[in-house]
């Protein structure tokens, strides 16, 4: 199943007010109009309701969220338009206090981004709230095949 407009509502885990469920064909059309929605995994279904397990978003790039069982954002990857290609230009990686429950991103006690750019460039930040510590590492990528997609 797939859903035009804002994410998920966190407790209903349905689409937010004013938006509907939308089948594949219709979010075919939205993108080839240039149209913004985003795409939820809502496959597994618990009580009713979906359980996604990422959800994409659609814009000029693309997001994908990677969720736990209780809805928690754990890693977000950005895709960027370079070249006729979709590069992965920033992967985040979430740690919250417990794995117990369901945390928003302003919990984070952890968080790992590396970001690269087309010539091979990246960066590496770590911010750990826990200790109040932020680091940040620039490194060489030598086989940047490994970053993007293939040609559209």
């Amino acid at each position: 199943m797939e859903h035009a407009g804002p994410p998920l509502n966190d407790l209903t885990r349905r689409p937010v007010a004013g938006y509907e469920w939308i089948e594949a064909d219709h979010a075919r059309e939205l993108r080839a109009r240039h149209e913004f929605f985003d795409v939820v995994d809502a496959e597994t279904i618990e009580d009713g309701l979906p359980r996604p397990r990422w959800v994409i978003h659609s814009s000029a790039s693309f997001g994908v969220d990677f969720l736990d069982v209780h809805g928690s954002i754990w890693r977000t990857v950005i895709y960027r338009w370079t070249d006729e290609r979709l590069w992965r230009s920033t992967t985040t990686d979430y740690t919250y206090p417990d794995r117990e429950q369901h945390w928003d991103l302003p919990d984070v006690t952890l968080e790992v981004e590396a970001s690269v750019l087309p010539d091979g460039t990246g960066q590496l930040i770590v911010d750990d709230a826990t200790a109040g510590t932020r680091s940040v590492t620039e490194f060489k990528v030598h086989d940047v095949d490994l970053w993007q997609g293939r040609r559209t």
